[in-house]
């Protein structure tokens, strides 16, 4: 305390000034980035080219190819001679100018992937995109189509046709990638309306105008009723519905869904309790009759769950999903093939029969998962909004079947009883996601006529679940539900 009191008082050093001070570097060293990161914009613009030139160096191609065609067609003619080196020749480089078409399709739609859609002129712009995919996609496929059938051609007078039809073919891709061209330039120059209708003539040409009306026309109003409050939103998207079939549709598909769900929830409950009533053993084994029953259910998603999948994967223009789609149901059907065949040898036993359709049934599980993660990232990069709902609709339904598929397939590996899945250590259901589909299937019992069964049913399944879960977990269930219920 001594040494303390004696020490001197400490001296107190203004740092404002040096705040300041260190506040102007900052500023400064910003102001330099900016102007640095500027130069480099410009530095890339410049030695980067704009679509525009690259549209023109591609019809300057397509011009000299076409020139060529016609200049070896006129020499077929007039020798009375095919000339099939030179048609090979000329097939192989309308090879490389289409997959340099292709890159530019790519460099064009990221352009209007890039668009601010809530601007008029964004979604002006990625209509343009649409029309110039279109204008770019039939005339040089049908070039190459023609050019090889020169290849083929045999006699003179038919390669003769064929070269020429191909010389017409890249005319036209030519005049297409020049009207591009022209257009792309003065969207450069911020002109683009000089040459915009004269896109949009092409599309009725080209069979694309009333899809592309329609989905602008939606995207308007999505963008209109996200300006409103959620009342006005209510009260519009409940004007519309009265009048719009498609809308009443895709809710009834909806509520058709939701409650094909809840049903399969609530008999995965009544299974679960049948089974903890009967006290069966885990280790019991299948019978000729769970074979039957898992065919039956192979083949039933096959024909009917797959496909539906499929119809709002081609919808939401998901490729990659469509394909793994396909795959699962190639593997649906092969199991329910294979488990025919085993029914057919009497030297099997059930569990062995089972175990038969395994692998093709964990093949299924498998490409459903890839269908759900493609369908996902499709709904994640979509503009169209018709699109991005079709897109998450199969995204959810996909997962669903993926679940089912896996469920059978440890069913069948195992080569166990159907009932075991229901009986074996614990619930496979998530009985907050249970809870949440037996709410809703209360709650829309309760609204339809002659449901009352149902929704006394729903409500037993739901006292019995709420057993389990905790205060948190009924009320989130419940949200959740309420969610789909506003939906439907």
């Amino acid at each position: 305390m001594a040494s303390a009191r004696t020490e001197p008082p400490r001296t107190l050093i203004p740092v404002s000034g040096s705040l300041e001070k260190l506040r102007g570097n900052l500023k400064q060293t910003r102001e330099l980035s900016a102007k640095d990161q500027s130069k480099a914009r410009k530095a890339l613009q410049i030695a980067a080219p704009k679509i525009s030139e690259r549209l023109g160096n591609l019809a300057e191609v397509a011009k000299r190819l076409e020139k060529e065609t016609n200049e070896i067609a006129e020499s077929v003619a007039k020798q009375d001679m095919p000339e099939t080196d030179k048609a090979k020749e000329l097939l192989s480089r309308q090879e490389k100018l289409n997959q340099k078409i292709e890159q530019m399709k790519e460099v064009l739609r990221r352009d209007g992937n890039a668009q601010d859609m809530k601007q008029e002129e964004g979604r002006e712009r990625a209509r343009d995109v649409d029309d110039a995919v279109a204008m770019l996609d039939k005339p040089p496929r049908d070039a190459k189509n023609a050019l090889e059938e020169s290849v083929s051609n045999i006699a003179s007078k038919e390669q003769h046709a064929s070269l020429e039809l191909a010389a017409r073919n890249q005319n036209e891709l030519t005049q297409a990638l020049d009207q591009l061209a022209e257009h792309y330039e003065n969207l450069e120059n911020g002109e683009g309306e000089k040459t915009r209708a004269g896109l949009r003539e092409k599309e009725a040409e080209l069979g694309i105008k009333e899809r592309l009306d329609a989905e602008f026309a939606a995207l308007e109003e999505v963008l209109e009723l996200a300006n409103m409050s959620p009342a006005d939103q209510i009260k519009a998207l409940e004007q519309k519905l009265k009048d719009n079939p498609v809308m009443q549709n895709e809710l009834r598909d909806i509520a058709e869904d939701t409650l094909d769900n809840a049903k399969v929830e609530l008999d995965e409950l009544d299974n679960n309790q049948q089974q903890a009533q009967k006290g069966q053993s885990n280790q019991q084994q299948a019978s000729d009759q769970d074979v039957k029953a898992a065919m039956e259910a192979a083949q039933k998603m096959a024909e009917q769950e797959v496909p539906k999948i499929q119809e709002d994967a081609q919808q939401a223009k998901a490729a990659a999903a469509t394909e793994e789609l396909k795959k699962a149901r190639e593997s649906l059907k092969a199991a329910a093939q294979k488990g025919a065949q085993a029914m057919k040898n009497p030297a099997m036993k059930p569990e062995e029969k089972m175990q038969a359709m395994g692998e093709e049934l964990a093949d299924a599980a498998k490409a459903l998962e890839q269908a759900a993660e493609k369908a996902g990232e499709k709904s994640q990069s979509a503009n169209d909004p018709g699109e991005k709902a079709a897109a998450k609709k199969a995204q959810a339904a996909a997962k669903a079947a993926a679940q089912k598929a896996q469920q059978m397939a440890q069913q069948a590996q195992k080569g166990q009883s159907n009932q075991q899945q229901a009986s074996g250590a614990g619930r496979t259901t998530d009985p907050v996601e249970a809870y949440m589909w037996a709410y809703v299937a209360r709650e829309q019992a309760r609204k339809a006529s002659g449901q009352k069964a149902n929704a006394v049913r729903a409500n037993i399944h739901l006292n019995r679940i709420k057993k389990e879960l905790s205060g948190a977990e009924i009320k989130g269930a419940e949200t959740k539900a309420k969610e789909i219920l506003s939906k439907l």
